[in-house]
């Protein structure tokens, strides 16, 4: 097993956009590897033109100021700036040891750097955060990222992503790496999707991400499919306020892994800390954690991942019962009717790379994958 300071350089942009129309033992991260996911687009589409969405700026994460529908890597911790060159020299030799970790930017070139040490900034960087390898427990209320510890092999910490913020034990893996800048075990954005129910409206409305093929997807900056790293890349779709009758589900999607076969998508689910990661190792069911009436229930039968193999599409209107929505992996909740209102779901993206996956376990000449995603999320009238 290899020691798991991996270092992931960062999310360069999630751009997010409403269309018109609406196995084995587990070896975590090595030291030298790199992972990239540079770029993102998600899409809203509704073939009904009653659903719209807003985004909200998370861990690691802010809204981009050019443009209302992205999210980019974040600055909110930022120390200060530098004007230029000359300028950076001289608050580098300024730097005390309480100033490790921190943030800065240069303003004339656009670039970050660390604090790495009494004295001294890290190279510049691109962007100020990095994410490496973490694993995501969606059958529990707490809704645990799980973290391995500094050897790679057991659980080392757990975090709770109800309540996380960059701050939370466990998010900061490495608070001044010289390449990567500040290391982060998740980063997260939050997406509140809001119905305008007709005056006439008398059907709840069901919520769904569109899994078909040209409307979602994780691949290569290049647009060509993913043929390593990028297998593990993760997001979890978390509600996180729900309105009183209506109903949220947390899943996974995992858009180049598949739920079954050899390798296939795994998770690490429950233990405790210091338990062997080779033990936690578990693989998708049909069961996922509920949010309702402000109450999280776990077992709740509706299958947690999205995987490679699902091309789910938005069903038809007035087509599905909530029993028939539950069963559908792409299937995020529904908004109770509230005629002439507005009704919002709120959920949180949890971005992460699967620290169980095959192609985090290879050897440190792996190949190193820039990767993109899209989602597209719909809705459909259900008839009960």
């Amino acid at each position: 097993m290899k020691k798991s300071k991996v270092l992931i350089p960062a999310m360069a942009l999630l751009l997010f956009s409403t269309a018109a129309s609406i196995t084995g033992t587990v070896a975590w991260f090595t030291s030298t590897r790199v992972y990239t996911m540079s770029a993102g687009d998600f899409a809203v589409v509704n073939t009904k033109d009653n659903l719209n969405a807003t985004l909200a700026p998370g861990i690691g994460t802010i809204l981009d100021p050019n443009n209302e529908k992205a999210i980019i890597v974040g600055e909110s911790t930022l120390a200060g700036t530098f004007a230029n060159d000359s300028a950076r020299t001289t608050a580098e030799a300024e730097l005390l040891e309480d100033d490790v970790g921190k943030i800065y930017r240069q303003e004339d070139s656009k670039k970050y750097y660390v604090c790495v040490g009494v004295g001294t900034l890290s190279e510049a960087l691109d962007r100020p955060y990095s994410l490496t390898d973490a694993s995501f427990d969606h059958n529990i209320a707490a809704q645990n990222l799980v973290v391995p510890d500094n050897e790679g092999s057991k659980i080392g910490s757990f975090v709770s992503m109800p309540t996380a913020n960059i701050n939370t034990a466990g998010i900061i893996r490495d608070p001044a790496n010289s390449k990567a800048g500040v290391v982060l075990s998740a980063m997260t954005w939050d997406i509140t999707f809001t119905v305008t129910f007709s005056d006439s409206a008398s059907k709840d409305t069901g919520l769904f991400l569109d899994a078909t093929a040209l409307k979602s997807y994780v691949k290569l900056a290049t647009d060509a499919a993913v043929t390593d790293t990028g297998y593990a890349f993760k997001i979890a779709i978390m509600p996180k306020t729900i309105p009183t009758g209506s109903l949220g589900l947390t899943k996974v999607w995992a858009d180049n892994r598949p739920k079954t076969g050899d390798p296939h998508s795994q998770y690490i689910g429950g233990g405790a800390i210091d338990d062997a990661l080779s033990t936690r190792t578990a693989d998708y069911g049909a069961v996922t954690a509920q949010l309702i009436n402000g109450t999280w229930t776990k077992d709740i039968a509706s299958p947690a991942l999205i995987d490679s193999a699902d091309v789910s599409a938005v069903p038809t209107e007035n087509t599905k019962t909530k029993a028939q929505a539950l069963a559908m992996s792409n299937y995020l909740g529904y908004f109770k009717c509230n005629a002439g209102h507005d009704v919002s779901l709120t959920f949180t993206c949890v971005a992460f790379f699967e620290g169980s996956d095959p192609t985090i376990e290879t050897a440190e000449s792996t190949t190193y994958e820039t990767v993109k995603a899209q989602m597209t999320f719909g809705v459909s009238n259900l008839t009960d």
